[in-house]
């Protein structure tokens, strides 16, 4: 990713190469309206594919920088040229897709929804213990799908008895796992 961001800055300063140099001025405009805001390019650099630092930016509220675009291209370029041969975890993950091993399939059981809301909304999170002491997990998962979702658009969808279930099993094979 830093190489990619060195090409940006590079081409931008030379000005010989229109779609990096386009690239770099508007985010350069988009930063700026920010006013500081905006996190450093630099501070997310431990995430190591491109596709979780799309998601984290967005996630924030910001738009991604173009080195980040710029990666998630290149990966889906080599994924269509690839014509069927590489798996999307290949090209954005760099390993073979297997169901229970795959990068997707680890994410959802390690560091998914209900990791999210463990640590926001079940697991005591400074965040939000004011607003939820006393409540039920039920209503405080309740309150995690309309923060996610948006007040009960989640109702048709999700059933928090199923849920709530799954949440347990994941805390238990959780705290197995750090036993």
């Amino acid at each position: 990713m830093a190489e990619l961001k060195d090409a940006l800055k590079a081409a931008y300063e030379a000005d010989d190469y229109p779609i990096l140099t386009g690239l770099e001025y508007y985010w350069e405009q988009i930063e700026s309206t920010y006013d500081n805001a905006c996190p450093d390019r630099e501070d997310f650099q431990c995430e190591k594919t491109p596709l979780l630092l799309f998601c984290l930016y967005l996630s924030l509220g910001f738009f991604p920088p173009p080195e980040v675009l710029l990666a998630i291209s290149i990966c889906f370029e080599k994924y269509l040229e690839a014509g069927g041969d590489l798996s999307l975890d290949e090209v954005f993950f760099g390993k073979p897709h297997k169901k229970r091993t795959s990068f997707a399939a680890y994410h959802a059981r390690n560091l998914g929804t209900y990791a999210m809301f463990h640590d926001l909304y079940a697991g005591g999170s400074n965040l939000t213990s004011r607003d939820l002491a006393g409540l039920s997990l039920a209503k405080r998962a309740e309150k995690y799908f309309d923060h996610m979702w948006g007040d009960s658009e989640w109702v048709d969808f999700i059933d928090i008895e199923t849920f709530l279930r799954n949440y347990r099993r994941w805390k238990k094979r959780r705290s197995k796992r750090w036993q």
